[in-house]
C-alpha cells in the first residue's frame, strides 16, 4: 500500500515537472521516454518534490545510477547540479544561458544517449 502511495506521488510530481518543462529531458533536451530523478536520493532524505526532481530520458537515467554513481560521485554531483542549474535559468528566463546550455551541454548528453541505444558500452562513462 505504501509503495503504491509512492509511486502515486512520484507520477504527480512527474507530471507537474512535465508541464512546467515542456515533456522534455533535462540533459539531452529531447523530447523522449522519460524518468523521475531524485536529484537528492531518497535514501538520503530527498523529497518527493518539484525542487528535488529532474526528467531524464530513461537509458541516461540507468547510466546514471548503474555507471557514474557508482564509479565516479563527483561526476554524478555533477551532473545533478547540471538539472539544478538548467531548471533556475528556466525558471528565471535566463533565454542566453539555456541556448549555451542547448548547444554545448545537450549535445554530450546526446552523444551518450546515442551510444548507450547502440550497445556501445566499451568507454567507461
Amino acid at each position: 500500500m505504501i509503495k503504491g502511495g509512492i509511486m502515486k506521488r512520484n507520477k504527480s510530481v512527474k507530471k507537474e515537472l512535465m508541464e512546467l518543462y515542456k515533456n522534455k529531458c533535462m540533459l539531452t533536451l529531447l523530447e523522449t521516454k522519460i524518468t523521475f530523478h531524485h536529484i537528492k536520493k531518497r535514501q538520503y532524505g530527498g523529497k518527493k518534490i518539484l525542487e528535488n526532481g529532474g526528467l531524464v530520458e530513461y537509458r541516461l537515467h540507468q547510466w546514471l545510477h548503474n555507471e557514474i554513481e557508482l564509479h565516479d560521485r563527483e561526476l554524478y554531483q555533477l551532473i545533478n547540479e547540471c538539472l539544478i542549474l538548467y531548471k533556475m535559468c528556466y525558471e528565471q528566463g535566463k533565454e542566453q544561458l539555456l541556448e549555451q546550455y542547448e548547444k554545448e551541454v545537450a549535445p554530450e548528453y546526446i552523444k551518450i544517449k546515442e551510444k548507450k541505444e547502440n550497445g556501445n558500452n566499451r568507454n567507461k562513462y
